[in-house]
C-alpha cells in the first residue's frame, strides 16, 4: 500500500491530504477513506448519543477545527479508526467505550502496522 512509504511523523490531516492526493479511497474494500465525510456523520452520531440516555462514547470528543481528533477511516461493519491526541482508537459500532482498542501511535504508524499484520485488533478483521 502507498502509505508504507509516509513519514511516520504525518499529522492526522497530513495523513487525511496523501491519502485524497494518492486517490486512494479504501484498503481491500474495508477501509473507507471518505473521513471527511465520515467525519461529520461520526459528529452527529456523538452529539445524538450524548444528548440521551444512551451509551456515550466518553474518552472521544470530536473537534473538527483543531484537526487533533480525527476520523481516519470507517469500515464498511461500521467502525472507526481515529485519531486522538497522536494516538489511535479503534471505536465499534456500538460505540461502547469499554470496547475501544487504544494504540500508542498516530493513525500513520497504526495503519502501516495493520495492514502489515503487526498488530491484531478483536474489533477490526483480519484482512
Amino acid at each position: 500500500m502507498d502509505w508504507m512509504d509516509y513519514p511516520d511523523t504525518l499529522s492526522a490531516d497530513e495523513l487525511l491530504e496523501q491519502l485524497n492526493q494518492a486517490n486512494i479511497k479504501d484498503f481491500k474494500g474495508y477501509l473507507l477513506f471518505n473521513a471527511y465525510h465520515f467525519q461529520a456523520k461520526l459528529v452527529s452520531i456523538y452529539h445524538a448519543l450524548q444528548a440521551s440516555d444512551t451509551i456515550v462514547l466518553d474518552l472521544y470528543n470530536p473537534n473538527t477545527d483543531t484537526g487533533e481528533d480525527l476520523l481516519i477511516a470507517m469500515t464498511i461493519d461500521g467502525d472507526y479508526i481515529i485519531e486522538q491526541n497522536k494516538t489511535t482508537l479503534v471505536v465499534p459500532v456500538s460505540l461502547e467505550a469499554v470496547q475501544v482498542e487504544r494504540y500508542p501511535y498516530p493513525a500513520v504508524v497504526f495503519l502501516k502496522a495493520y495492514t502489515a499484520k503487526k498488530i491484531t485488533s478483536t474489533i477490526l478483521a483480519d484482512v
